[in-house]
């Protein structure tokens, strides 16, 4: 199979594997690996992680959507931490780093899309996330408490005041907080503790004392 015809197939899906392309192309393994590896020189194709491709945007019908592929680069996997609490605007910092939570280990990858962190947690903590559309690709991310809890849970030491205030936690009303309560009776104590920290942040901001 030449390069045009793979691209013609390869380019409707957001990546692909050596099986995916194995069925597609009809080649025995060793010679499709030797074409992979010519189309990636060439820069027709990059490669996301060991096993995992996708083909390279100017031959693309669509653009990468980077938070689909960090759901594909290490699955089970899911949104979290720093880059979703920028997402739903909770903290006001961009953060250019994918960061995920996952029940495998703890794993990092860098590719032509940027880097992207995995941070294992307990199999009985991995929940809270839902499937959601963003930039036309369904995801799957943590709900707003849920990144907010595991952001929590990953920072090390108790939380003061002074360091909630270095956060400047924002928008604090889109929490909820029965499902915050719910949520965080599965963490250590330090974590509700820490949580209770941005209930009284969130009270504060509509002149409630708790």
């Amino acid at each position: 199979m030449n390069v045009q015809a793979f691209l013609a197939l390869a380019a409707t899906h957001p990546y692909f594997d050596l099986p995916m392309a194995l069925q597609w192309t009809g080649m025995d393994r060793r010679s499709l690996l030797m074409q992979l590896t010519r189309w990636t020189k060439a820069g027709y194709l990059f490669t996301l992680r060991r096993g995992l491709h996708t083909v390279a945007e100017p031959f693309r019908k669509h653009p990468h959507s980077a938070p689909e592929l960090a759901n594909a680069i290490y699955s089970p996997s899911y949104l979290s931490l720093e880059w979703a609490l920028s997402h739903y605007g909770l903290i006001p910092e961009a953060v250019p780093v994918f960061t995920s939570v996952t029940a495998r280990v703890t794993r990092t990858f860098e590719n032509v899309l940027g880097r992207f962190e995995y941070r294992h947690i307990q199999q009985c903590l991995f929940t809270g996330f839902s499937r959601r559309e963003l930039l036309g690709a369904d995801i799957y991310m943590a709900q707003p408490e849920k990144a907010l809890l595991d952001y929590l849970y990953f920072s090390s030491g108790e939380w003061s005041a002074e360091r909630h205030g270095e956060m400047r936690w924002q928008n604090l009303d889109m929490l909820r907080i029965g499902k915050l309560l719910e949520t965080a009776a599965a963490y250590p104590d330090r974590v509700r503790r820490a949580m209770e920290g941005i209930r009284k942040i969130k009270a504060e901001e509509k002149g409630i004392r708790i």
